[in-house]
């Protein structure tokens, strides 16, 4: 691992000028406090403290996202590109401001200084009262309704801006929206990690005896591996529906909570952007409420959630003045829905193999790569029978795969 990230004094009397918006202050003192030796997928995570002086010493901290020094990590982020989308995303969220998008500060943190390949500086949520959620809990219908609030004010916010500076952002900034993770690009260097997800996918439904045949007579394996692949064509912009910029990856950990004196949320806030895409709003939706729920879940309250999210964002992008039934019409807004269902358990039976493993795992997982080349970049599927003893991973892996089946069963 290389050496321990620093910021320089420079660096940070930039980050309390952006967020007093005047530099009349003298920094006083700041340190760089790390939050474990290995936190994030893509970026090690600590807390900046500051002391500045004005008429009186006052304290602020921060939330800093740095560039990984683990080595199987950087490689992961730089073929990607992943570090750089986040940093272009909070650019754009700042041109969303310029145009007086407000109700982006609602959903998302503000970031205060981000420099190219070393960090991206926040406002501290965990002061705040926002708290994080853990991935092994399925999220109740309370704390889906907040985070399906709060995504509706993210994607209010480019239809607002879209609307205000007449132009679509994909026709300005289509090289630094491209995708970062389900790329189809002959050298992209997640090519064949995406494959052994997929190859994961149809090998688990036999770890779960799922029968070969569906409903219609077709083969299960053959009809479920075309309907795996749509998953590249989705994660591009659609070129029937409305596009914006999505969060790409919402899920447990990308997400905080803040909850009243009860415990009830009242609201979330939405971090770590490095697969944001420009795509159908629906693809957020379907994509969070397939992650975090659990399938009886999903039958009962899946429309009840869409409605609530839809009118979460006809309520945003009619403040703003603008009519959505002209923008988003609900009829439309439900086809998405139906088309972005399959993005959502594709991209949740290709997650779950790794992202429900202990931290400690995935920290093993990443930091040997020859070890684990099989499970990387063959078959997720070995990930899953080592864990079909584990009952909340493989409830929830059975669940993603019987959403499939039934996909599957009427095509």
């Amino acid at each position: 691992m290389d050496a321990k990230p620093s910021i320089t004094r420079d660096e940070v009397s930039k980050v309390i000028a952006n967020k007093l918006k005047s530099d009349e202050f003298d920094l006083v003192d700041y340190s760089l406090r790390m939050l474990g030796e290995w936190v994030g997928l893509c970026g090690d995570h600590a807390i900046l403290e500051t002391t500045i002086k004005q008429d009186e010493e006052t304290q602020y901290t921060f939330f800093v996202k740095l560039y990984p020094r683990v080595p199987l990590v950087v490689e992961f982020i730089e073929g990607t590109g992943s570090f750089k989308k986040e940093i272009f995303v909070y650019r754009l969220f700042d041109l969303y401001e310029k145009e007086e998008v407000k109700i982006l500060a609602e959903c998302v943190p503000k970031c205060y200084l981000s420099i190219d390949e070393k960090f991206l500086v926040m406002e501290n949520l965990i002061e705040q009262g926002y708290t994080s959620v853990n991935k092994y809990d399925l999220f109740d219908y309370d704390t889906l309704k907040v985070v399906l609030e709060a995504l509706s004010k993210l994607h209010a916010s480019t239809l607002i801006y879209e609307e205000r500076t007449s132009r679509r952002l994909i026709d300005v900034y289509e090289a630094e929206l491209e995708e970062t993770y389900y790329n189809e690009r002959p050298d992209f260097p997640l090519k064949e990690e995406i494959e052994a997800a997929i190859t994961g996918i149809l090998n688990s439904t036999q770890l779960f005896n799922l029968p070969d045949k569906l409903l219609s007579g077709k083969n299960f394996r053959t009809v479920l591996e075309e309907v795996c692949r749509r998953v590249h064509s989705l994660a591009r912009p659609s070129k029937s529906f409305r596009n914006v910029v999505c969060h790409g990856d919402i899920w447990a950990t990308n997400l905080v909570i803040k909850r009243d004196h009860n415990g009830t949320p009242v609201r979330s806030k939405l971090v770590d952007f490095q697969c944001g895409r420009y795509v159908p709003p629906a693809q957020d939706v379907m994509s969070v409420i397939h992650l975090t729920t659990a399938r009886e879940f999903r039958k009962r309250y899946m429309y009840n959630l869409i409605g609530i999210y839809y009118t979460c964002l006809e309520k945003h992008v009619t403040l703003a003045g603008y009519d959505m039934k002209k923008i988003i019409p609900f009829e439309e807004f439900l086809a998405s829905c139906e088309e972005q269902k399959v993005f959502a358990m594709v991209q949740t039976g290709c997650y779950f193999p790794l992202i429900l493993l202990e931290s400690q795992e995935i920290q093993d997982f990443f930091g040997d790569k020859e070890k684990n080349k099989d499970a990387l970049y063959v078959d997720r599927s070995i990930l899953v029978k080592a864990h079909l003893d584990d009952e909340k991973y493989s409830n929830r892996m059975r669940d993603c795969l019987l959403d499939l089946k039934e996909y599957c069963d009427y095509l």
